[in-house]
């Protein structure tokens, strides 16, 4: 697992504009903390919430109506702290408070309580929002799948699919002419689309293809044979991809524990293309 703790984590403050920092340390958690997030209600600087990594039974979210002289713990919901720790204050409702995790977490009692069904049917997993400080109703959310829009306090939101915001780990090429780019993104899969095309409107959307899900990784394609793909994904998993016949299967061998490793290298033999090894 990861520890994102350390020495000196904590909440500063500073009154004579970053001159010098005191750290707040009433009603926080002792020890070495984690990552924090943190938020101040727009309309009173007062009130404050963070969400604190800290040990077991101390780990969660926090509140301030003293500007940091002292904190209350109001709830043990931090989902995944040190990949999410995003918490934002309605700008015109102190009560509506989110966090970010795998769901949008969102409570209307100051932090005491959360529901997780703040973004249904987007991708999950999100890291950023803003709230629109003249229209609570509007929100942008910004998630491992990209940007969604809501118009309703997050009851419904609209995924907007048409951003080139894609963000590639790696990328593969084939042999072909023209050729052929594969690559892998973040949590979303594996992807093949072509360097050019004779379509007047240039290379669209509906020119890629899926090689694999999960998050994407390495992509490598035969060099005899351009119809055969490997892709890799979490903990090293392999997959392999005829576009012939659409056939997929997993070929990695399986570890006797758990990596906890995202992308694990590989790589095929200089001279036979049928040996094939990763980074274990």
């Amino acid at each position: 697992g990861f520890n994102g703790s350390g020495a000196g984590s904590g909440i500063y403050r500073t009154l004579d504009g970053g001159k010098t920092w005191t750290r707040l340390e009433e009603g926080i958690p002792n020890g070495h903390l984690g990552r924090i997030g943190l938020d101040i209600y727009q309309k009173d600087g007062n009130v404050l919430v963070a969400s604190i990594e800290a040990r077991r039974g101390q780990t969660g979210v926090y509140g301030s109506v003293d500007r940091g002289d002292s904190w209350t713990f109001l709830s043990d919901t931090n989902p995944r702290p040190m990949y999410f720790s995003m918490v934002r204050i309605d700008p015109n409702d102190p009560e509506r408070i989110y966090l970010g995790g795998q769901n949008l977490m969102r409570s209307d009692d100051g932090g005491r309580t959360f529901s997780d069904d703040g973004a249904r049917n987007v991708h999950l997993d999100h890291h950023a929002l803003w709230i629109d400080p003249e229209n609570s109703s509007h929100l942008l959310l910004g998630s491992d799948g990209g940007l969604s829009v809501s118009f309703d306090r997050s009851e419904n939101w609209r995924f907007y699919d048409n951003l080139p915001i894609s963000q590639f780990y790696e990328i593969g090429l084939d042999q072909r002419s023209p050729f052929w780019v594969c690559g892998g993104l973040q949590d979303n899969g594996s992807w093949c689309g072509p360097s050019k095309t004779l379509d007047s409107q240039g290379i669209r959307n509906a020119d890629w293809i899926n090689i694999s899900g999960g998050d994407g990784f390495y992509v490598k394609i035969d060099p005899e044979n351009p119809n055969t793909i490997f892709s890799e994904s979490q903990n090293g998993r392999i997959g392999l991809l005829n576009l012939e016949t659409g056939e997929r299967s997993s070929i990695a061998p399986r570890p006797l524990f758990s990596t906890d490793e995202g992308s694990l290298p590989r790589k095929e033999h200089p001279s036979d293309q049928d040996i094939k090894s990763d980074d274990r």
